[in-house]
């Protein structure tokens, strides 16, 4: 007995460490201190990895770490870090918000590394269980969907990149301010989109729209 309880007094312990260590890297991160926030996650990582067994603490600190590594650019080594994040999660929790939310995050680094085909196949996995969970127009769809038309623009793929930005805009439209700056933010690159497939009577009624969204009226 006294066994049981002192390995758990150690495990409420290294809890403790580790949120503190979770705690101190998003506010680093937060604060733009991407060294002291890697500094932290690290620890993090190592303390969930210390009780010798996977949950989704370890998961989302192995998370946090790969998006530190993401936004330095150190793609080989944010990889394996997202790669376990999304093994161990989907294992404990399933398809939930954060496991969905680092297949988009590892999309991001395969679109960084140009593979191209990687990062569609995960972001359309993705957009599947979204629409299952959530509905077709449901916001966090129109999120993911964003992606999934920057991917296509950046393989020059117009076509299929504005149908997804219409998609987009529609779902914003129906759900948010028309001056909410996701929604502006999607009209502005499907601007560019349109722009680059040279349909000017296009081009002049997606700018009128873009303004008075911008002016913050219908």
């Amino acid at each position: 007995q006294p066994e049981i309880s002192n390995l758990s007094k150690a495990r409420q312990i290294d809890s403790s460490k580790w949120l503190n260590y979770m705690e101190l890297g998003m506010k680093a991160s937060h604060s733009g201190n991407e060294v002291e926030a890697e500094k932290n996650f690290v620890s993090a990582v190592k303390v969930a990895d210390s009780w010798g067994f996977e949950d989704k603490r370890l998961a989302a600190s192995l998370y946090n770490l790969a998006r530190i590594y993401l936004r330095q650019n150190k793609l080989d080594k944010a990889e394996p870090f997202y790669l376990r994040s999304i093994a161990i999660s989907t294992k404990v929790a399933g398809p939930d918000s954060e496991t969905l939310m680092a297949k988009v995050g590892l999309a991001s680094l395969y679109m960084e590394k140009r593979n191209y085909a990687k990062a569609e196949s995960l972001l359309k996995s993705v957009i599947a269980v979204q629409e299952k969970k959530l509905g077709l127009n449901h916001p966090e769809v129109a999120t993911t969907l964003h992606q999934l038309a920057i991917l296509y623009s950046f393989q020059g793929n117009y076509s299929d990149a504005k149908k997804i930005f219409e998609r987009v805009i529609s779902i914003l439209e129906a759900k948010v301010a028309p001056y909410d700056p996701e929604l502006i933010a999607n009209m502005e690159d499907y601007l560019v989109i349109l722009k680059k497939m040279s349909n000017p009577a296009k081009v002049a009624q997606a700018e009128a729209k873009l303004a008075k969204a911008r002016a913050g009226k219908r």
